[in-house]
């Protein structure tokens, strides 16, 4: 059961340390918050632009080409690419925060600059993009730059080289290349300053940077990108953001216009060859109308060519639709098109879709490959996926081409079936046809592709961002760190933590008690009574008089009130006999025998006082009496008479333990002991014997016969609790009988208080 008054005790008593602790710790609080530069949170916000269905000029052109990579993005992949490492580096570059510069205000506080440093180092872009490790370049300069010292350290104690110059610009060379420090437009002329510079790499910078960097998705349904970054100076979070997102529109304007650049390459190489395709048909028809001398041919079938309309509509359709099915089998069976996109969807149920996923993938591998080396696990899973895909269609295709041919065949039989039916007709109207038919099919062709030309053209032309800019980056007023009142709340709650903390440990790792409470905790026997420290009691160990007041004697007085009720009823008029013992020497046996002694005397008693510690006897020389003759002479027989070994002192007698005999043990275990303690039971009301401790020594267990009450002395701050373990199982045993247990020397401040009100403490 937890002690909540012992408790607040405690913590009563050692206010001091929770003072102290409070003001350390609220005293470092407001050392950090001066320090500790404020950290604010920047935000910007991007919409990625769908060009598909959105009306602009390209959309159709995307549309007809099935150009998903161009026409559409998947908002997780921009937010990939919004936060690539290649555009952190890149912006890095641009913006040279590889290189951060502060100068020490004191010993507590800096100075940051961003763009207005008094000193800048630079060095080969290369240097940069190469350097792996990060420096700190500690520059010292004098009014006039006469002196200037460059300490170059990696890490916290590694100097890497020491250079003295007398002017800027000066080059200092370490094993990372050589470094230029030159002054700036900022540098205040006649004054000493002191710049520490921090150079890393690009790419570690980069990756110092994605700590502090978050992008992520806006919402759930909107196809937005969020940036937040925090730093210390607003303006370079600003920068650094805006920048990112101008990269981000820079890098997908660069993919549109190489995509559209690819289109427009495969379009003219058709364009060129239908062109000389086409100029052949318009030329054969010309030689045709010259050689046979026609002019309108088609007036002399018209009503039979009425007939056959619909059969040549759908035949003139069957073709067109065959040579489209044919270049798109010529643009798959084509191995130099094995990652170009199909610049144009045939007319094929089921496979519009895979072309527009095949384009997809296209799309994606391009821009893959502007980040990712060609040993990249996801670039080698996406060729295979493309590799899979584009085996498919091509199969689709070559399905459909059959199918196609199959279906011409039919159609041309059903032409030649209507053709007979016209055998009146002149040789030269059907050859006639037949080029006209297929100059008709070349030139939509060549239509077809000099209107996707015009639009590729508008595509490339064009120049929306792809990220539309919602939010420019801005900062909230507030910095989000320190903040203030976390910090002074934390200070205030270890300032009383670590103090109770430390008090808990000390208890829980001390092997010793100090209070009476600590000591009713470890036993079950009764505490009869408390004895405070006096500092008189070295000069007097008698410290219990009639007249005295003083907190010491009436704690005595406590006790012997308590003692007496611990006595058992005797029917016989012998006296009472208290046995006084400890665990060990020093924890004050014998002066609470002699004060208890006293106390009993005082009530008009007959008292007796007797020496039984016979190896380490100190009765005599506390109350300075000769220590011979005593216990021991009588229970060796030199001496006969009990009379002979009483020492009046004060109230009571005094009887000394004697000379100290080789065989103690031995000796207490001698009849003559039972005489003595007999007589003295007859002549006295009490007898006090002050016995060995039974921590050491066996002794004080042979005079547990005698004793009626067996008065167990301790001592705060020097007895063990494993002493007291000690003390109850030697209880258990039956060692001792009629315990009670007395604790000595506590501090007043931890007592109850016993016997105050009687006497003042400057007493004690």
């Amino acid at each position: 059961m937890i002690d909540v008054g012992q408790i607040v005790a405690t913590l009563r008593r050692n206010w001091w340390m929770f003072l102290l602790s409070l003001i350390l710790c609220l005293s470092l609080a407001v050392v950090f918050l001066y320090a500790k530069h404020s950290v604010y949170s920047i935000h910007a916000k991007v919409l990625v632009a769908y060009d598909e269905g959105a009306g602009s000029m390209g959309s159709s052109l995307m549309q007809s080409l099935s150009l998903g990579g161009v026409g559409g993005s998947n908002i997780e992949d921009e937010v990939l690419v919004m936060g690539a490492h290649s555009i952190r580096v890149q912006a890095i570059k641009e913006l040279g925060l590889n290189r951060s510069y502060y100068s020490p205000e004191n010993e507590l506080k800096k100075k940051y600059y961003y763009n207005n440093s008094p000193i800048v180092i630079s060095a080969p872009e290369e240097l940069f993009d190469t350097l792996s490790t990060s420096l700190k370049f500690k520059i010292e300069a004098n009014a006039d730059l006469s002196r200037v010292l460059v300490k170059v350290t990696k890490g916290r104690f590694k100097t890497v080289t020491e250079v003295t110059g007398d002017k800027l610009p000066m080059v200092v060379k370490t094993p990372y290349g050589l470094y230029s420090i030159n002054k700036t437009k900022f540098y205040q002329p006649g004054k000493p300053i002191t710049v520490v510079a921090l150079v890393s790499g690009n790419s570690l910078s980069a990756e110092s940077l994605a700590q502090d960097l978050s992008v992520q998705k806006s919402e759930k349904k909107a196809n937005g990108i969020s940036l937040y970054y925090e730093d210390i100076n607003i303006q370079r979070g600003k920068d650094l953001l805006n920048k990112m997102i101008e990269l981000y529109n820079r890098r997908g304007q660069k993919e549109k216009d190489e995509m559209a650049v690819n289109t427009g390459k495969f379009i003219e190489e058709r364009l060129d060859t239908l062109y000389i395709s086409l100029a052949k048909s318009e030329k054969d028809i010309e030689r045709y109308k010259e050689d046979k001398k026609i002019v309108d041919v088609g007036a002399e079938a018209e009503y039979l060519m009425q007939k056959k309309g619909t059969v040549e509509n759908a035949l003139l359709a069957a073709e067109t639709s065959y040579e489209v099915l044919k270049m798109a089998d010529d643009f798959f069976n084509d191995s130099t098109n094995n990652y170009s996109m199909m610049p144009f969807t045939p007319d094929i149920p089921g496979v519009d879709g895979a072309i527009a996923s095949y384009n997809s993938l296209i799309s994606k591998k391009i821009e893959l490959e502007e980040n990712a080396y060609g040993d990249n696990s996801m670039l080698v899973t996406l060729k295979n996926q493309i590799d899979a895909t584009r085996k498919n269609i091509k199969k689709s295709i070559t399905r459909a081409v059959n199918n196609a041919s199959v279906k011409l065949e039919e159609l041309r039989a059903k032409e030649t079936e209507s053709n007979d039916k016209l055998s009146e007709i002149p040789a030269q109207e059907r050859e006639f046809l037949e080029l006209k038919r297929d100059q008709s099919i070349k030139n939509q062709l060549y239509s077809f592709l000099l209107q996707k030309k015009e639009e590729n053209q508008l595509v490339l032309a064009a120049t929306t961002p792809k990220g539309k800019i919602v939010d420019e980056a801005f900062a909230f007023n507030e910095p989000i760190a320190p903040n203030k009142m976390m910090v002074v709340m934390l200070a205030f709650f270890f300032g009383i933590l670590m103090p109770a903390m430390w008090l808990y440990v000390r208890s829980l790792m001390s092997n010793k008690f100090a209070s009476i409470e600590e000591l009713s905790r470890l036993t079950s026997l009764p505490v009869i009574g408390e004895i405070c420290h006096s500092r008189r009691a070295k000069d007097n160990p008698i410290v219990v008089s009639e007249k005295s007041t003083r907190p010491i004697a009436e704690l005595f007085r406590l006790l012997r009130s308590n003692l007496q009720f611990m006595f058992p009823v005797k029917n016989s008029d012998c006296g009472q006999v208290a046995m006084v013992t400890s665990s060990c020497s020093g924890e004050g046996k014998t002066f609470v025998s002699m004060n208890v002694a006293e106390s009993l005397a005082l009530m008009n008693k007959k008292v007796v006082l007797v020496g039984l510690d016979i190896r380490l006897p100190m009765l005599a020389q506390n109350l300075k009496l000769p220590s011979s003759p005593g216990v021991t002479n009588y229970l060796s027989g030199a001496v006969d008479n009990i009379e002979d070994l009483v020492n009046r002192h004060a109230n009571c007698d005094i009887i000394v333990a004697g000379p100290v005999p080789p065989n103690p043990s031995e000796l207490l275990l001698n009849s003559r002991l039972d005489q003595l303690i007999n007589e003295l039971k007859a002549r006295y009301d009490y007898v006090i014997i002050d016995s060995a401790p039974i921590g050491l020594v066996s002794d004080s267990f042979s005079l547990t016969k005698y004793s009626d009450v067996a008065l167990y002395v301790s001592r705060a701050k020097y007895t063990k609790k494993s002493f007291i373990k000690y003390l109850n199982s030697v209880v258990e045993r039956g060692q001792l009988k009629n315990v009670a247990v007395v604790i000595n020397d506590t501090n007043p401040k931890l007592s109850h208080g016993y016997g105050y009100g009687y006497g003042s403490k400057k007493d004690d």
